[in-house]
């Protein structure tokens, strides 16, 4: 038994009257000891804010008006936008030099970017340029201590007068993004500053460090990872802050963020086998010495930390990785996280306070590092881009060309224009590997050009790896996400025609006129952008119907073939004129780049239109489950999927209400995760599937809830390893509902769990071919595993996915897989 004194000394111990209190002053977060004084016209953000930093958390709109405020009080300082997020808030940034360098900060912008171009860097003097520092705070919006220490960074280096500023201020510029994800920042700020106690409540069982949202505000609206998109730019946050990016090029990048254990902090260079090869190899040495910097800050208030473990630096397309191949040093920072104000977690203190304070001290070694070695830095940086052109010189692959894809290729453009790649025009038609590009529809994509490094990690399959343990996925590679026609140039590039620049909008096309169908009119569905014209001549109450085999028709005199998936319109099943279906046909096809043809007959060659082989088709009405248990990131793929890119309605249905919602509402219902509803909830969704026209579409996990319903046994395999981020072959199989209007025989799709199904298993329409691995790295043993194996059931009117149909918002090909579930 315990002696009663050791009870007393836990008292004592975890007693709120010893906790020391939150150092809610301003000037914990500034650097101490420097001799600085601050001016008295630009104002605290206690002034602004109405309370103190720490006091409680900063709101996205509050840290905006703060810089704002900053910028119209200073010389110092100017303030910019770049775009906004789903929830309209401003993508805002501040930008700080010295009023000298203000008054001239166009010539000193354009002369940063010379030094990504080989061909005029050499004329630059970069002893007189100064060094620019990103410092862009809080991606995730849960990670509350980024946006709430760049405010008192601002202030520092707004107001500070006296030590080192002048130098500061005269040799750098900082550009301060005070939050990435700011509607995430905005819901978890408002939660916790609602749910806390002012006498501190340390226990972590208290709401005020349980957000009740599912799933939780470290996403955006739609439920995605920003941090993940930095290179895949498909969200309006990524797209404004590349552009701000790439209006600058900075050369130093600080990526502010928070962890959930409560080791200590966090900094790079962290592990140093995890280093994507397209990284310079003097990045790493370059992070050292940044971290030797941090290390001192950090030790100087007692901070624990780490700085070789944890965190690789080989997915690329995250923020402290995606600047590294654009001649910058990026540092991740990764703080304890309170969550809220003040709690006790493994028997450690956790202080708001302290996290806002690291965050804010590494800030500054950032930018003392930066100043210290600011020629080395421009140098390194400048000298990157011409080792970038030996390297194109010397790379057996000179290039890649990609084309056909319609919508798709749009959609690729996008990303290369976001990232300034440069593209052209094939100018006449070439082949290559089996493989015909068409002059009229082809890209090309040189890698002799500044921006090589990212060319390569957009484009590569092949990655060496010095580890196969990953922080995030092995692989990325996006030609094959998006399942695009294209191929490696080896040897050398075909002829060029113009250059291409980035495209605006979704899918832009003519179809020219629709002449009108005295019959009828139909269209195939190859193009991605095609399933916009189905959902709304469906909505428009049209009735329509699909070609389930190929069949031949007659149209403007030629005989033409078309394959199954072809949708056809009769005038004579719709209840409205012929004249009114031609004008919502027409509406329909707005912006999409598909054929629509006129029919005026229903006879075919071997098949005519009044065949069974012609299926109805039904409009789908979606219910997405969500709540908790669910898999938020893939679910928030699913609704973002339907509702930004093709404009179909679906209720988000929180798996509570199954018990209570009327769910004859729904035709379709899509379920992702491992979880089980309650016995009615469950009784009343197997009563819903027994309609054989309703659809249950489950993935992942949600096998465990197809088991429970009992409308079949979905077995996965047993002793699988971990499979973290992986590209796979999945055959197509053309009869199929599934690959409706998917012209390439395989489909690459995107696994990243260890869901493998036995072979034996009924109901496989998709499997995956027998040697499927198309990009990155899994234990020994998995592929083996996979080769053959089904990646797809459907029994009766249950279909599973067992990977991630639209895997963070660009795996376009294989989200054609679940668009064909719904409506065929």
């Amino acid at each position: 038994m315990l002696p009663k004194r050791f009870f007393v000394f836990l008292f004592l111990l975890f007693s709120p009257f010893l906790l020391p209190a939150q150092e809610n002053r301003l000037d914990f977060y500034l650097p101490a000891g420097e001799g600085y004084s601050y001016d008295k016209n630009i104002p605290a953000p206690a002034d602004i804010l109405g309370f103190e930093i720490g006091d409680q958390h900063v709101t996205y709109e509050q840290a905006l008006h703060y810089i704002r405020t900053l910028a119209q009080k200073s010389d110092r300082a100017l303030y910019c936008e770049s775009g906004r997020s789903y929830e309209y808030k401003p993508l805002g940034f501040l930008v700080i030099s010295s009023p000298e360098n203000i008054a001239k900060i166009e010539t000193i912008r354009s002369n940063q970017l010379k030094l990504a171009d080989p061909s005029v860097s050499g004329d630059l003097d970069i002893k007189e340029m100064p060094v620019v520092v990103y410092l862009a705070y809080s991606v995730h919006g849960n990670e509350a201590s980024g946006i709430n220490a760049s405010l008192p960074v601002a202030y520092f280096f707004t107001a500070a007068q006296g030590g080192n500023i002048d130098e500061i201020l005269k040799n750098t510029v900082i550009l301060i993004q005070p939050g990435q994800n700011p509607d995430g920042i905005q819901k978890f700020a408002t939660w916790v500053n609602s749910a806390r106690s002012f006498t501190p409540v340390t226990d972590n069982n208290s709401q005020e460090f349980k957000e009740p949202y599912t799933p939780s505000s470290r996403a955006n609206h739609y439920w995605f990872d920003l941090n993940r998109d930095w290179l895949t730019v498909q969200h309006p946050e990524s797209r404004g802050r590349m552009a701000f990016y790439y209006q600058w090029q900075p050369t130093v990048v600080g990526d502010f963020h928070e962890h959930g254990s409560t080791n200590g902090s966090f900094f790079s260079p962290g592990k140093p086998t995890g280093i994507d090869k397209n990284i310079p190899a003097d990045n790493y040495k370059w992070s050292e010495v940044f971290g030797k910097y941090h290390g001192d800050t950090l030790s100087s208030i007692g901070t624990l930390y780490f700085s070789k473990e944890g965190y690789d630096d080989f997915f690329t397309g995250k923020g402290a990785a995606l600047p590294d191949l654009q001649g910058g040093v990026a540092m991740l920072f990764e703080q304890p996280s309170s969550r809220g104000h003040i709690q006790i977690r493994n028997g450690v203190l956790l202080r708001f306070c302290d996290q806002i304070r690291n965050q804010a001290y590494c800030s500054y070694s950032t930018v003392t590092a930066a100043l210290d070695n600011r020629e080395g830095l421009l140098a390194y940086h400048r000298d990157s881009y011409r080792e970038a052109v030996r390297l194109a010189k010397n790379d057996p692959v000179k290039g890649y060309i990609f084309g056909g894809g319609g919508s798709v290729d749009k959609e690729f453009l996008k990303i290369l224009g976001a990232h300034q790649i440069n593209v052209y025009r094939l100018s006449g038609d070439f082949s290559k590997n089996g493989k015909v590009f068409r002059a009229e529809d082809s890209y090309v994509v040189p890698l002799a050009q500044p921006a090589y490094r990212t060319v390569k990690t957009i484009f590569e399959k092949d990655k060496p790896y010095q580890d196969s343990t990953f922080y995030d996925i092995s692989t990325w590679t996006l030609p094959l996400a998006m399942n695009l026609n294209y191929a490696e140039l080896v040897g050398g590039v075909p002829a060029l025609g113009r250059q291409v620049f980035p495209e605006s909008g979704t899918a832009r096309g003519e179809n020219g006129r629709i002449g009108m169908g005295s019959y009828g009119y139909c269209f195939p569905i190859t193009d991605y952008y095609s399933y916009k014209i189905l959902y709304r001549l469906l909505s428009a109450g049209i009735r329509l119907r699909v070609a389930s085999t190929p069949f031949e028709m007659k149209v403007d005199g030629q005989n033409m073939n078309f394959d199954r998936g072809t949708v056809v319109v009769y005038n004579k099943l719709q209840e409205m004129t012929k004249e009114r279906v031609h004008a919502l046909v027409c509406e329909a096809a707005a912006g999409v780049p598909a054929e629509i043809y006129p029919l005026h007959s229903g006879t075919g060659v071997k098949t005519d239109l009044g065949s069974r082989s012609f299926k109805a088709v039904t409009m789908p009405r979606i219910a997405i489950l969500c709540g908790k248990g669910v898999a938020a990131s893939e679910t928030g793929e699913l609704w973002y999927l339907l509702d930004r890119k093709f404009s179909i309605p679906a209720t988000m249905l929180d798996i509570s209400r199954l018990e209570t919602a009327d769910l004859s509402a729904y035709n379709i219902i899509v379920a992702d995760g491992n979880y089980k509803p309650g016995k009615k909830g469950m009784e009343r969704l197997a009563l819903w599937l027994e309609n054989k026209n309703h659809k249950l579409i489950a993935v992942n996990n949600a096998f465990s809830l197809v088991n429970a319903l009992g409308t079949g046994e979905i077995r996965p395999q047993k002793d699988i390893s971990a499979i973290e981020g992986i590209i796979l072959e999945t055959v197509v199989n053309r009869k199929d509902p599934l690959c409706y209007g998917i012209t390439s025989p395989v489909v690459p799709v995107f696994k990243n769990n260890k869901i493998v199904l036995e072979s034996s298993v009924p109901g496989g329409v998709l499997k995956y071919s027998v040697q499927p691995l198309l990009s990155g790295c899994t234990r020994p043993g998995n592929i083996e595993k996979l080769a053959g194996t089904p990646s797809v059931l459907v029994n009766g009117n249950v279909i599973y996915f067992s990977f991630a149909p639209f895997f963070r918002g660009y795996f376009f090909g294989s989200s054609r897989f679940f668009l064909n579930a719904l409506f065929f």
